[in-house]
């Protein structure tokens, strides 16, 4: 058996941090809403034309999307507008926000590395039957990871679904 971790403590913003607030224009300059009350919660896809693994995600995206409409993913992509507009026609992304990678998010981000998905909290998830209190900050980094499969995705996905308790396991 292979294992392969997708945990990359070195890789941006960890578990328990508040992304700073982002201004993100999607590709035509529009902007896109990071947080929006129709979600329980945001994941933020880094990625890049010219990274090998980032295609394989890439063409994932936009069927997780519709297989978890409760979530809100954004791409964000590194390249210049032409790749980008290109990669969107290629891997089917057009109802997908995609935003381009700049120098500044990466490093409100903390990172340059691709792939990676960060799991946000919007605030608030109306589906919450947890008991205890619930201290799920709207921008809270939940969980992040090394995204090369849909499985890596559902993992990632998967630790909100977790009571409160084990969303600190993550140790940095």
């Amino acid at each position: 058996m292979i294992v392969v971790s997708i945990m990359v403590k070195d890789w941006g913003l960890c578990p328990g941090n508040i992304i700073p607030r982002l201004e993100l224009k999607d590709i035509s300059g529009g902007k896109v809403e990071l947080f929006d009350p129709a979600f329980d919660a945001v994941m933020l896809v880094l990625t890049s034309v010219k990274c090998a693994p980032c295609q394989t995600i890439n063409s994932i995206l936009p069927s997780y999307q519709e297989k978890h409409p409760d979530i809100k993913i954004i791409a964000l992509f590194k390249g210049d507008v032409d790749e980008v507009s290109d990669a969107i026609k290629h891997f089917n992304m057009e109802n997908l926000p995609v935003v381009l990678l700049t120098e500044d998010i990466m490093s409100a981000l903390q990172t340059n590395h691709f792939p990676l998905a960060f799991l946000l909290s919007t605030g608030h998830d109306p589906n919450d039957k947890r008991k205890g209190p619930v201290d799920l900050r709207e921008g809270m980094v939940i969980m992040k990871g090394l995204p090369l499969s849909e499985e890596h995705l559902d993992i990632i996905n998967s630790v909100r679904k977790l009571p409160l308790a084990y969303h600190n396991i993550w140790e940095y």
